[in-house]
């Protein structure tokens, strides 16, 4: 029995051995597992990693039977104190060493035959479980490489063969030399496997540079078209902005145009508004005379020669020609029509400025200087005036009242609204102005009778 259990630790050992021969290939195979999950087996990955995971589990549960097995088989659970004698005969105590040694003889002679068979016939299901979660693996990894979806199929070579149980103890003693053989075979296997592992994940990484390869020419081929999409669109950008360009110069063009129509057309509308009252003038003055030339003055009256004749259109001759018009007489200077330094004293003599102000801003002075340019045409403080001397010093002196108060609205150069606008709220010169009126009006009947009568 001693030599049963020497084997048995030696069988232990070896075992141990192998285990740890194993563990260089793990770690290799998580290595090679890593990989295949670098090329997104994640799945793969998944599965091969439960498989291995179980298989550690039985190991390691093997293992703690084992030890557990040991503890409760040789050890038992009776241990009592005992010592021995020397060859004296004289006591001495028992070394723990000494009674570990004696206890492990004592319980394996006392195990029989049937139960130490037993036992190794529990250590090699332990093994055959380990072996077995491997070929699994094996095959699993076989499905991933090769593509394969074949139903599992178990065959002689890996799966283990072991003795009948029933056995004698030599017999077991040769099945267990025939496992150790079987399991440095299986790992010979396996690290056949490991490494035609490598060569197929080895193929994978050269399949997927091809791969890389080709999404790199893919890649090279989609850039140069987007190359070629950038400077198409980049020309057509610049066709379009140079149309842009073109486009804003014609606009700058016609603006520029457009500007200098709009000045024109300004100067002309100022030259309009400048000649719109010579134009009312001529009109009149020359309806008038086609009026006119249908009658003769004989003998103190007019003889109609052709009929019928527009008295109103006489009348407005008459008007335009004998009576003030202040705005048509500043038009002839403004138009450079007068523009001699006799000609501007006429024309002050006439309306009593002192100046040519745009009085079409302020009617009132307007009326006003009108009324003055019509009593002039009447002889006006002359010997020849309709009325006496003085009353035509006090019809004067209203004039200069009235025009020391609309002078101060140009008297800047520009136009004072608020004093403007203060003389026409004024109602002594609206007074005033209606007063000048009538004596204007009356004037104007006057020389009407000395004229004809």
């Amino acid at each position: 029995m001693a030599n049963a259990a020497d084997q048995l630790s030696a069988l232990l050992m070896e075992q141990h051995e192998l285990v740890s021969q194993l563990e260089p290939f793990q770690s290799e195979l998580f290595v090679l597992l890593a990989k295949l999950k670098d090329l997104g087996l994640e799945k793969s990955h998944g599965e091969i990693t439960s498989y291995l995971d179980f298989a550690e589990k039985q190991h390691g549960e093997a293992i703690l039977a084992e030890q557990k097995e040991l503890e409760l088989e040789f050890l038992g659970s009776e241990v009592e104190s005992e010592s021995g004698a020397d060859s004296d005969g004289e006591a001495r105590p028992v070394k723990a060493k000494d009674k570990w040694n004696s206890k492990i003889i004592a319980q394996v002679e006392k195990m029989s035959a049937t139960k130490f068979l037993g036992f190794c016939e529990e250590q090699r299901s332990i093994a055959g479980n380990i072996w077995g979660c491997s070929a699994n693996l094996q095959r699993s990894l076989n499905r991933i490489i090769d593509g394969e979806g074949a139903e599992e199929t178990e065959s002689d070579d890996n799966t283990p063969v072991y003795a009948d149980p029933k056995q004698s103890a030599a017999s077991s003693s040769n099945g267990s030399s025939s496992g150790t053989n079987e399991l440095q075979k299986e790992i010979g296997v396996a690290y056949s496997e490991i490494e035609e592992l490598k060569s197929k994940i080895l193929d994978l990484e050269s399949q997927n540079q091809v791969c890389k390869a080709s999404s790199e020419i893919i890649r090279s081929e989609e850039s140069r078209i987007l190359n070629l999409q950038i400077e198409g669109l980049r020309a057509d950008t610049e066709k379009a902005r140079a149309g842009r360009e073109e486009a804003e110069s014609k606009l700058e063009a016609k603006t520029t145009e457009l500007a200098t129509a709009n000045l024109k057309i300004s100067t002309l509308q100022k030259e309009l508004k400048m000649k719109q009252p010579l134009f009312d003038i001529g009109v009149k003055v020359r309806c008038g005379f086609l009026q006119s030339i249908k009658r003769v003055w004989s003998s103190g009256e007019y003889v109609t020669t052709n009929s019928p004749i527009d008295l109103n259109a006489i009348w407005s001759k008459n008007e335009a020609v004998h009576r003030g018009n202040y705005e048509a007489d500043k038009a002839l200077f403004d138009l450079k029509i007068l523009k001699k330094t006799t000609e501007q004293a006429d024309f002050y003599y006439a309306y009593q400025t002192r100046g040519i102000y745009d009085l079409s801003v302020c009617p009132k002075a307007l009326a006003l200087v009108n009324y003055r340019g019509t009593l002039i045409a009447c002889g006006f403080l002359t010997k020849y005036s309709h009325d006496s001397t003085e009353t035509d010093k006090v019809t004067e002196s209203k004039f200069k009242h009235s025009m020391n108060l609309w002078l101060p609205i140009f008297s800047s150069g520009n136009i004072d609204r608020e004093k403007q606008e203060a003389f026409e709220r004024n109602t002594a010169i609206s007074t005033s102005s209606e007063a000048l009126k009538r004596i204007t009006d009356d004037t104007v009947k006057k020389e009407r009778t000395r004229m004809f009568g």
